[in-house]
Protein backbone atom coordinates (compact mmCIF):
# COMPACT_ATOMS: atom_id res chain seq x y z
CA UNK A 1 0.00 0.00 0.00
CA UNK A 2 1.31 3.32 -1.20
CA UNK A 3 1.11 5.62 1.91
CA UNK A 4 0.93 9.33 1.17
CA UNK A 5 2.07 11.85 3.48
CA UNK A 6 0.18 13.87 5.37
CA UNK A 7 0.65 16.93 3.52
CA UNK A 8 -0.05 15.38 0.32
CA UNK A 9 -3.07 13.80 1.58
CA UNK A 10 -4.35 17.20 2.63
CA UNK A 11 -4.41 19.02 -0.41
CA UNK A 12 -5.69 16.52 -2.20
CA UNK A 13 -8.34 15.68 -0.01
CA UNK A 14 -9.07 19.29 0.03
CA UNK A 15 -9.55 19.10 -3.54
CA UNK A 16 -12.18 16.09 -3.38
CA UNK A 17 -13.79 18.59 -0.51
CA UNK A 18 -14.12 21.26 -2.78
CA UNK A 19 -16.25 19.65 -5.57
CA UNK A 20 -18.15 18.16 -3.18
CA UNK A 21 -18.51 21.24 -1.41
CA UNK A 22 -18.92 23.25 -4.59
CA UNK A 23 -22.28 20.74 -5.50
CA UNK A 24 -23.33 20.88 -2.45
CA UNK A 25 -23.66 24.54 -2.41
CA UNK A 26 -25.56 24.98 -5.46
CA UNK A 27 -27.83 22.83 -4.31
CA UNK A 28 -27.13 19.89 -6.65
CA UNK A 29 -27.20 17.01 -4.10
CA UNK A 30 -27.33 13.96 -6.42
CA UNK A 31 -24.38 15.54 -7.65
CA UNK A 32 -22.40 16.10 -4.22
CA UNK A 33 -23.44 12.22 -3.12
CA UNK A 34 -22.29 10.37 -6.43
CA UNK A 35 -19.06 12.46 -6.42
CA UNK A 36 -18.51 12.04 -2.86
CA UNK A 37 -18.93 7.98 -2.97
CA UNK A 38 -16.71 8.10 -6.75
CA UNK A 39 -14.51 10.10 -4.55
CA UNK A 40 -14.42 7.93 -1.18
CA UNK A 41 -15.42 4.47 -1.94
CA UNK A 42 -12.31 2.87 -2.61
CA UNK A 43 -10.83 3.40 0.25
CA UNK A 44 -14.41 2.75 2.57
CA UNK A 45 -14.55 -0.42 1.07
CA UNK A 46 -10.81 -1.32 1.71
CA UNK A 47 -11.11 0.12 5.16
CA UNK A 48 -14.44 -1.68 5.49
CA UNK A 49 -12.60 -5.11 4.61
CA UNK A 50 -9.97 -4.56 7.16
CA UNK A 51 -12.55 -4.92 9.69
CA UNK A 52 -14.85 -7.30 8.48
CA UNK A 53 -12.81 -9.51 6.19
CA UNK A 54 -15.53 -11.58 4.39
CA UNK A 55 -15.87 -10.03 1.31
CA UNK A 56 -19.58 -10.45 0.62
CA UNK A 57 -20.38 -9.16 3.84
CA UNK A 58 -18.35 -5.89 3.71
CA UNK A 59 -19.87 -5.00 0.09
CA UNK A 60 -22.95 -6.02 2.41
CA UNK A 61 -21.91 -3.20 5.27
CA UNK A 62 -20.42 -0.84 2.12
CA UNK A 63 -23.83 -0.78 0.24
CA UNK A 64 -25.41 0.32 4.07
CA UNK A 65 -23.07 2.96 4.34
CA UNK A 66 -23.83 4.04 0.64
CA UNK A 67 -27.16 4.50 1.68
CA UNK A 68 -26.85 5.71 4.64
CA UNK A 69 -24.30 8.57 3.01
CA UNK A 70 -26.97 9.29 0.29
CA UNK A 71 -30.06 9.55 2.82
CA UNK A 72 -27.98 11.81 5.46
CA UNK A 73 -26.66 14.16 3.06
CA UNK A 74 -28.97 16.73 2.83
CA UNK A 75 -28.88 17.53 6.77
CA UNK A 76 -25.08 17.32 6.51
CA UNK A 77 -23.91 20.44 8.77
CA UNK A 78 -20.35 20.31 7.28
CA UNK A 79 -18.74 20.38 11.07
CA UNK A 80 -16.33 17.87 9.67
CA UNK A 81 -14.77 16.94 6.33
CA UNK A 82 -17.21 14.92 3.93
CA UNK A 83 -14.77 12.19 3.97
CA UNK A 84 -14.54 11.78 8.05
CA UNK A 85 -18.12 12.01 7.87
CA UNK A 86 -18.05 8.84 5.91
CA UNK A 87 -15.90 7.16 7.98
CA UNK A 88 -17.81 7.82 11.06
CA UNK A 89 -20.98 6.13 8.97
CA UNK A 90 -18.78 3.85 8.21
CA UNK A 91 -18.08 3.01 11.87
CA UNK A 92 -21.13 3.10 12.69
CA UNK A 93 -22.79 0.94 10.06
CA UNK A 94 -20.01 -1.76 10.78
CA UNK A 95 -21.05 -1.21 14.92
CA UNK A 96 -24.63 -2.07 14.12
CA UNK A 97 -23.70 -5.03 11.78
CA UNK A 98 -21.07 -6.85 13.75
CA UNK A 99 -23.28 -6.81 16.17
CA UNK A 100 -27.16 -8.37 14.55
CA UNK A 101 -25.19 -10.31 11.49
CA UNK A 102 -25.78 -13.54 13.43
CA UNK A 103 -29.72 -12.17 12.66
CA UNK A 104 -29.04 -10.58 9.59
CA UNK A 105 -31.65 -7.33 10.46
CA UNK A 106 -33.07 -6.31 7.36
CA UNK A 107 -31.87 -2.73 5.32
CA UNK A 108 -32.27 -0.83 2.12
CA UNK A 109 -29.82 -2.05 -0.47
CA UNK A 110 -28.02 0.35 -2.08
CA UNK A 111 -29.79 -0.80 -5.44
CA UNK A 112 -32.97 -0.21 -4.33
CA UNK A 113 -31.93 3.37 -5.66
CA UNK A 114 -30.53 3.71 -9.01
CA UNK A 115 -29.04 6.83 -8.70
CA UNK A 116 -26.67 4.88 -6.83
CA UNK A 117 -26.24 2.17 -9.67
CA UNK A 118 -22.55 2.95 -10.98
CA UNK A 119 -20.72 4.73 -8.39
CA UNK A 120 -22.07 2.52 -5.41
CA UNK A 121 -20.31 -0.71 -6.84
CA UNK A 122 -17.31 -1.88 -5.46
CA UNK A 123 -15.76 -2.22 -9.09
CA UNK A 124 -12.62 -4.71 -9.65
CA UNK A 125 -10.41 -5.18 -6.90
CA UNK A 126 -6.25 -4.06 -7.24
CA UNK A 127 -4.32 -6.87 -7.55
CA UNK A 128 -1.95 -6.76 -4.15
CA UNK A 129 1.91 -5.07 -5.28
CA UNK A 130 4.76 -7.43 -5.34
CA UNK A 131 6.25 -5.69 -2.20
CA UNK A 132 3.23 -7.00 0.19
CA UNK A 133 4.07 -10.68 -0.56
CA UNK A 134 7.21 -10.01 1.34
CA UNK A 135 7.59 -12.21 4.27
CA UNK A 136 8.68 -9.13 6.20
CA UNK A 137 5.88 -6.76 5.56
CA UNK A 138 4.15 -9.96 6.06
CA UNK A 139 5.16 -10.83 9.59
CA UNK A 140 4.88 -6.78 10.23
CA UNK A 141 1.08 -7.45 9.21
CA UNK A 142 1.09 -10.42 11.80
CA UNK A 143 2.25 -8.19 13.98
CA UNK A 144 0.02 -5.96 13.96
CA UNK A 145 -2.96 -8.80 13.72
CA UNK A 146 -2.11 -9.24 17.49
CA UNK A 147 -3.24 -6.33 19.25
CA UNK A 148 -6.20 -5.70 20.26
CA UNK A 149 -9.10 -4.24 18.05
CA UNK A 150 -9.59 -0.75 19.13
CA UNK A 151 -5.58 -0.45 18.64
CA UNK A 152 -5.33 -2.25 15.45
CA UNK A 153 -8.66 0.43 14.47
CA UNK A 154 -6.35 3.39 15.39
CA UNK A 155 -3.65 2.34 13.30
CA UNK A 156 -5.45 1.66 10.01
CA UNK A 157 -7.30 5.04 10.71
CA UNK A 158 -3.90 7.08 11.79
CA UNK A 159 -0.99 5.23 9.69
CA UNK A 160 -2.77 3.58 6.62
CA UNK A 161 -5.28 6.51 6.28
CA UNK A 162 -3.51 9.54 7.38
CA UNK A 163 -6.14 10.97 9.31
CA UNK A 164 -5.56 13.59 12.43
CA UNK A 165 -5.92 12.48 15.83
CA UNK A 166 -9.26 15.35 15.91
CA UNK A 167 -10.54 13.31 13.27
CA UNK A 168 -9.99 10.04 14.37
CA UNK A 169 -11.40 10.81 17.38
CA UNK A 170 -14.95 11.91 15.66
CA UNK A 171 -14.58 8.52 13.51
CA UNK A 172 -14.23 6.41 16.41
CA UNK A 173 -17.37 8.16 18.03
CA UNK A 174 -19.08 7.83 15.05
CA UNK A 175 -20.01 11.56 15.74
CA UNK A 176 -19.37 14.19 13.45
CA UNK A 177 -21.34 16.27 16.26
CA UNK A 178 -19.03 15.90 19.24
CA UNK A 179 -18.49 18.59 21.68
CA UNK A 180 -15.39 20.50 21.60
CA UNK A 181 -14.57 19.78 25.54
CA UNK A 182 -15.16 15.82 24.82
CA UNK A 183 -13.13 15.89 21.15
CA UNK A 184 -10.04 17.86 22.71
CA UNK A 185 -10.09 15.24 25.88
CA UNK A 186 -9.81 12.13 23.17
CA UNK A 187 -7.84 14.26 20.96
CA UNK A 188 -4.98 13.79 23.58
CA UNK A 189 -5.55 10.78 24.84
CA UNK A 190 -5.47 9.13 20.89
CA UNK A 191 -1.87 10.45 20.71
CA UNK A 192 -1.26 8.75 24.00
CA UNK A 193 -2.59 5.55 23.03
CA UNK A 194 -0.63 5.54 19.08
CA UNK A 195 2.86 6.48 21.27
CA UNK A 196 1.96 2.85 23.34
CA UNK A 197 0.90 1.06 20.61
CA UNK A 198 3.77 2.08 18.54
CA UNK A 199 6.20 1.31 21.90
CA UNK A 200 4.58 -1.93 21.86
CA UNK A 201 4.95 -3.18 18.03
CA UNK A 202 8.44 -2.02 18.51
CA UNK A 203 9.24 -4.51 21.59
CA UNK A 204 6.82 -7.22 19.31
CA UNK A 205 9.24 -6.83 16.45
CA UNK A 206 12.57 -6.86 18.47
CA UNK A 207 11.11 -9.82 19.68
CA UNK A 208 10.50 -11.27 16.42
CA UNK A 209 14.03 -10.34 14.73
CA UNK A 210 12.57 -7.58 12.66
CA UNK A 211 15.29 -4.91 12.82
CA UNK A 212 17.08 -3.84 10.17
CA UNK A 213 21.27 -3.44 10.64
CA UNK A 214 21.67 -0.13 12.72
CA UNK A 215 17.81 0.30 12.78
CA UNK A 216 16.99 2.81 15.66
CA UNK A 217 14.37 1.69 17.63
CA UNK A 218 12.08 4.18 16.43
CA UNK A 219 12.22 3.17 12.90
CA UNK A 220 11.68 -0.18 13.47
CA UNK A 221 8.38 1.01 15.00
CA UNK A 222 7.56 2.85 12.37
CA UNK A 223 8.23 0.47 10.13
CA UNK A 224 6.06 -1.87 11.41
CA UNK A 225 3.34 0.82 11.25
Amino acid sequence: MTILDSSSAAKLDAHDEAAIRGAFDAGQLELAATTAIAQYRAELLSFIESRVRDPIDACEVFSIVMEHLWKGLPTFQWRCSMRTWSYCLARNALHRYLLVRARRGAHVAASEHPELDNVAAPGPQTPTPLYLHDSVQDRFRRLRETLREPDQLLLVLRVDRNMSFRDIALTLHGDPDLGEEILARETVRLRKAFERIKASLRRLAEQEGLFRPRETAHQSAERAL
